[in-house]
């Protein structure tokens, strides 16, 4: 039997972990040199003195108990008290087997004091990292309650089309976020009327923010001129001076369609900055025309880069503006494209401008889905008396 201890023996002393042969009662048989060290006794001090005593007192019966169960659990945490008097957590390896022809308990006391101060590490983290977390969600909250607001808000600056003699218009505002950074006005003139549709690079309140200086610099613009002495090429000019001389903007661009339409001389004057979808003309004996009236941006804007266009705007005409986010929208790969707008403008171009702003605004719907939008679906639509 010598032999068989003699390894385990070896195993007791060389072990960085403390181990321990108890008999079934719980008495110490032998310990391993690192339980010697850790408890600061001599070999004679423990052998014979039961395992529990070890154990602060609190935890001793429950200890007994579970080395005295039939089927033992193989790992548990109890607190050992250490020479210095101090309790260091330890996780306890237990398995059944024999010593010197007896019947022993083996068990091996692992050191978890590194464990479980990484432990208490990781739960403070996780704590703060759940106040954290409960900070941002409450400031999100905080934050989307105002955006709500500020949509609210950016809906009702949206102008109502104002009536208009001899012309009948119809507007249409759906934000991809909750603030679009797309944006109409339409101003009486007395017997003209001015229309303007903006699409400012960003969809959310920079853009929002942008289209209200915009809506300011018009304006301006108006407020030092009689109806005839208004242009939708000088308003135009006056828009990019303005905007060039705000050096926040410098990273955004404006894209920009302006109408002028007059009664008394039965046409409109029409002006494109940058938007790409060319302005629409339904006419009862032509059908539908996409008008020859394109430029640049504004964003370093000059002179030779627009060109106006004037047509002319009889009974049972429709005009139709529109930016982009209508026409780029894809699904499933296909784009709702200008083509299908154009057809739309055909088939109900006898409509209302309301009723046109409708069957185009029920078709992208349709066309959508459930599919997220990309962009602002913005349009105006006039029509001739």
């Amino acid at each position: 039997m010598s032999d068989k201890i003699d390894p385990i023996r070896d195993l007791l002393n060389y072990h960085p972990d403390m181990l321990f042969v108890l008999d079934r009662s719980g008495r110490i048989v032998e310990a391993g040199a690192s339980a010697f060290v850790f408890l600061g006794l001599m070999p004679n001090d423990i052998r014979g003195t039961s395992f529990a005593n070890l154990l602060p007192p609190d935890r001793r019966e429950e200890f007994l108990r579970f080395i005295s169960r039939p089927r033992m659990l193989r790992m548990n945490r109890y607190p050992m008290v250490r020479h210095d008097g101090v309790e260091v957590t330890m996780e306890l390896h237990v398995s059944k087997g024999s010593w010197a022809g007896e019947e022993a308990i083996y068990l091996t006391a692992i050191d978890l004091s590194e464990r479980v101060r990484s432990e208490a590490q990781v739960e403070f983290y996780m704590e703060e990292m759940e106040r954290i977390a409960m900070k941002l969600r409450q400031t999100q909250q905080a934050l989307d309650d105002q955006l709500q607001k500020a949509a609210k808000l950016h809906r009702k600056l949206m102008p109502a089309i104002p009536k208009m003699e001899g012309i009948v218009g119809a507007g249409c505002f759906d934000p991809a976020s909750r603030i679009g950074g797309d944006f109409y006005g339409v101003v009486p003139l007395g017997d003209r009327a001015l229309a303007y549709l903006v699409d400012v690079s960003g969809h959310g309140l920079d853009g929002a923010l942008i289209s209200l200086f915009v809506r300011d610099w018009v304006a301006e613009y108006l407020s030092g001129r009689t109806p005839s002495q208004v242009d939708p090429l000088n308003l135009l000019e006056h828009i990019s001076s303005r905007f060039l001389g705000e050096e926040l903007l410098y990273d955004y661009f404006i894209c920009l369609q302006i109408a002028l339409f007059d009664r008394g001389k039965g046409t409109f004057r029409l002006v494109n900055a940058g938007n790409p979808v060319r302005p629409m003309l339904f006419t009862p004996e032509g059908g539908v025309a996409l008008l020859d009236c394109v430029g640049t941006p504004v964003a370093g804007l000059g002179e030779e880069d627009i060109t106006p266009v004037e047509v002319p705007f009889r009974s049972g005409s429709r005009l139709l503006l529109l930016t982009d986010g209508v026409v780029d929208q894809d699904s499933s790969g296909e784009r709702f494209g200008v083509f299908r707008v154009k057809d739309l403008l055909e088939r109900h171009g006898a409509e209302s401008p309301e009723e046109i702003l409708r069957a185009i605004y029920s078709a992208f719907q349709t066309f959508l889905g459930d599919k997220p939008r990309r962009d602002d679906v913005t349009m105006l639509c006039f029509g001739a008396e």
